[in-house]
């Protein structure tokens, strides 16, 4: 009996050396599949699909960029088609600088042809000091705007005081009416008026075009 039991452990001693090379092949096998399926598999699909995102980002961006410069190549050949003197009344109507000695001989011009003495003109810009901290604070927090929506200028604001003295209510209405229909925009804020000195204090807001960098 003890002969036929050592008998057998020899034989499957005998058989596990036999395939023992197949088995451990057999295990490093099993390990390999379960790290390719568990651990490489995922790790290898999200670098596939990063790679995808990455790919689509790009193709926005350079899709983008071809619109951007289309952009400005139509606005290139349509700057071309300005003619001279419709490239002046654009200049005149939305200056592209503040151009206050110009906009004061303007104001004078006008009180002049209306009868009324210009007594004083004080311009001044409206900028950040003139916004809320609230306007401030949803500024810095605004989106970006990407590159299809880049702007070439910026249209900023001048606030003028205009003091006028020998002027009644159809003076005045003259004036207000020359103001509407001067070449160069401006809008009226508010204006006191005292008949019984004959002066007058306006407030309007012009605009001029400052250029992007």
């Amino acid at each position: 009996m003890q002969k036929n039991s050592k008998t057998d452990l020899e034989k499957t001693t005998n058989l596990f050396s036999q395939y023992f090379q197949f088995i451990i092949i057999f295990i490093i096998f099993i390990i390999f599949a379960t790290s390719y399926f568990f651990l490489l598999k995922p790790k290898y699909n999200e670098l596939c699909f990063e790679k995808k995102l990455n790919i689509e980002r790009k193709n926005k961006e350079f899709k983008k960029q071809e619109e951007y410069l289309s952009l400005l190549k139509l606005l290139k050949e349509n700057f071309g088609k300005i003619k001279d003197e419709d490239m002046e009344k654009l200049n005149l109507i939305l200056p592209r600088e503040e151009d206050i000695p110009g906009l004061i001989v303007a104001l004078e011009s006008l009180a002049g042809e209306n009868g009324a003495i210009l007594l004083g003109i004080d311009v001044s810009e409206i900028g950040e000091k003139s916004r809320s901290p609230r306007e401030k604070k949803e500024s810095l927090t605004e989106k970006k705007p990407d590159i299809s929506e880049k702007q070439f200028f910026t249209i900023k604001e001048l606030m003028i005081n205009v003091r006028l003295s020998a002027i009644d209510y159809e003076t005045l209405k003259r004036f207000l009416g020359a103001l509407e229909t001067n070449m160069r925009i401006m809008d009226i804020t508010s204006f006191g008026f005292n008949p019984e000195k004959g002066s007058c204090n306006i407030r309007l807001k012009t605009y001029y075009l400052e250029e992007k960098g």
